[in-house]
């Protein structure tokens, strides 16, 4: 790992990790590797030399030779050696001295070796953490990992390549103040990283700023560099998996193609393979996730086992074949991440409903996760029309003061839930308390509710009104959120007020060049920032204007796993898809619609039956 590490700071060298291309049997074994077989690999790689050498220890000190093989010439291009203690942390500067000293034949004879002190140079204990970091990652074990990079940025606060690897394992895990941490520890030392590192932290960073456009280009400048680069595929993947890029219909698909890229470059990292078994589950490809599950089981993961079981059980047997209660006390979290794959397209509904039921029973179990477990329960059921227990379950969670609660009401009722009288109570009392015309109300968050309500019954007078303090927001907030919010929110409005005042071309164009600008941490459970209620508005205007194919594009976008807000939605678009679909004489696509709305049990919103 050390000889690769510090091969990415010597460009314009282009190496590939040959342990991925041995047997299984020469994994287990090295001795088994002749330099045959290791000459075969590079051959098949196209590769101009390949790297070997051993170890050898005796007393107090420890010796590395290391052999520069030609491909070509059939014989060994030139030989380094270096000499140190024998102290598990010396490792590191013997394997860098040879290294080293090797690297002039590899570029040019008689130039001077290019600088690789950004690993060289870092203090061996810190390189120790790191290779352990290293380690955990590709076998997605990401606390152990973050701790491990963390430990090494610790040691060595310039060791900027850690705290890179660390932002990454933080995304896993979830802990946005630790990506921002890392990437701030990067960023005054981002010009030390190798190229296709550098690139790479700009993907991350635009990536954690939910700028998905950008995190794709950077990631794609990345895979120029190295095409077969796993955690740059899997980077892409994660982008169109966690976030909605522009112009991307089927993101999840997209993803689904990184990810499988990844997983075929490197057949020992392991990340890439949770999202997959996702997919396949919820495609009903058992068979497919079951073979995934197996590999990514067999490299000891810490994260996601628990919810892939569940996901498999609950699919193949129903949802009566796992016990939710028990689940739900003994592994709460894991069976919450179950619930919310599973619920991604609504693509397994009562495994899900069956999932989250005793989880919203149950806040103490849900610590941390709460508001997580709730809205998926209530967007389930609303996607199977149970608009009654709906009803309930929002009532039970206002006597409790739950945040946001009241603004489910305005969305559910866009989304097509009988709740008008709930929203209008809901916007009537921001009237009352912020001023008729929500003069005294700056909160981003509910001028947006006021804005799609006064949207949703076509109150123009005061959604100018709400377009104006959104404006106001835009330019007056101290909070850089704030701000953001206020620029997206007014063009939302701006769309809306388009749209009613019957400029279908400008409402269009403005809706379609809606673009989130908050972390991606705010986008899974966040009500406003995925512009859910706009993209709804957005596909039942193409649809009326006969754009069939964009209107179904559009709407499409409610099966991405990227927005749990995008759950209440999806029963209605996938009666534009069908409605777009049945216009446009795509049978295909229009027989899987109905399908899909069928299986929901929502034969009310099937429109005129198909043709004969």
């Amino acid at each position: 790992v050390l000889v690769i590490t510090a091969l990415e700071h010597a460009p314009p060298l282009k190496w590939d990790d040959g342990w991925r291309w041995m047997l299984p049997e020469q994994r287990s074994d090295p001795a088994l590797l002749t330099p045959d077989s290791a000459r075969d690999i590079a051959r098949s790689l196209r590769a101009r030399f390949f790297l070997d050498g051993e170890f050898h220890s005796r007393n107090d000190s420890a010796t590395l030779f290391l052999r520069l093989n030609d491909v070509i010439g059939d014989s060994v291009y030139a030989r380094a050696v270096a000499t140190g203690p024998l102290d598990a942390s010396a490792y590191s500067a013997i394997t860098l001295a040879a290294l080293t000293e090797l690297l002039p034949s590899l570029i040019d004879p008689g130039r001077p070796p290019p600088d690789v002190s950004a690993v060289a140079d870092r203090k061996p204990p810190a390189i120790t953490a790191f290779l352990q970091g290293e380690r955990a990652y590709r076998r997605a074990r990401y606390p152990e990992a973050q701790s491990h990079y963390a430990s090494a940025v610790e040691r060595d606060s310039l060791f900027a390549f850690a705290a890179l690897k660390g932002a990454l394992a933080a995304e896993w895990t979830h802990d946005s103040a630790a990506v921002e941490g890392f990437l701030g520890a990067v960023s005054p030392r981002a010009n030390e990283l190798p190229a296709r590192y550098a690139s790479f932290y700009d993907g991350i960073s635009a990536y954690d700023a939910g700028m998905a456009d950008s995190a794709i280009a950077a990631f794609q400048t990345s895979l120029e560099q190295s095409p077969r680069w796993p955690e740059a595929l899997t980077a892409l993947g994660e982008t169109h998996y966690h976030l909605i890029p522009t112009g991307v219909a089927l993101a999840e698909s997209v993803a689904e193609e990184y990810f499988r890229a990844a997983a075929d470059a490197d057949s020992g990292f392991v990340p890439p393979l949770l999202h997959l078994a996702e997919i396949a589950v919820r495609k009903g490809d058992l068979a497919a996730a079951d073979t995934i599950v197996r590999r990514y089981m067999d490299a000891d993961p810490t994260y996601g086992q628990g919810q892939l079981d569940l996901m498999l059980r609950c699919a193949t047997g129903g949802p009566t074949s796992v016990d939710w209660e028990a689940e739900a006390n003994g592994q709460p979290l894991e069976t919450f991440r179950a619930a919310r794959a599973m619920s991604v397209g609504m693509s397994l509904p009562d495994c899900a409903r069956s999932a989250l039921a005793p989880l919203s029973a149950r806040p103490a179990a849900t610590a941390g996760f709460e508001w997580g477990a709730f809205l998926m329960y209530q967007n389930v059921l609303m996607a199977l029309g149970e608009y009654d227990a709906v009803r309930t379950l929002l009532e039970q969670a206002e006597s409790t003061a739950a945040l946001g609660v009241p603004y489910l009401y305005v969305i559910d009722a866009i989304a097509g839930a009988p709740f008008a009288d709930s929203a209008a109570a809901q916007d009537g009392w921001l009237r009352t308390t912020f001023g008729e015309n929500y003069q005294e109300l700056r909160a981003p968050m509910a001028l947006w509710v006021a804005s799609i309500w006064n949207a949703e019954v076509g109150d123009t007078t005061r959604l100018e009104h709400v377009r104006g303090a959104l404006e106001e927001v835009a330019r007056d907030a101290d909070d850089p959120l704030w701000r953001r919010r206020g620029v997206l929110f007014e063009a939302g409005a701006e769309a809306d007020l388009a749209r009613l005042r019957g400029d279908t071309a400008l409402a269009i164009e403005a809706y379609g060049s809606l673009i989130p600008s908050v972390r991606s941490a705010n986008w899974n459970w966040g009500l406003a920032d995925p512009l859910a209620v706009e993209r709804f508005r957005y596909a039942e205007l193409l649809l009326a204007v006969g754009r069939y194919e964009d209107a179904i594009d559009v709407a499409s976008v409610f099966d991405s796993p990227a927005a749990a807000v995008f759950g209440p939605f999806i029963p209605a678009s996938l009666a534009i898809r069908l409605e777009a679909a049945r216009v446009a004489g795509l049978t295909r696509e229009e027989r899987r619609f109905r399908e899909r709305l069928e299986r929901l049990g929502r034969s009310d919103l099937l429109g005129e039956p198909p043709a004969p």
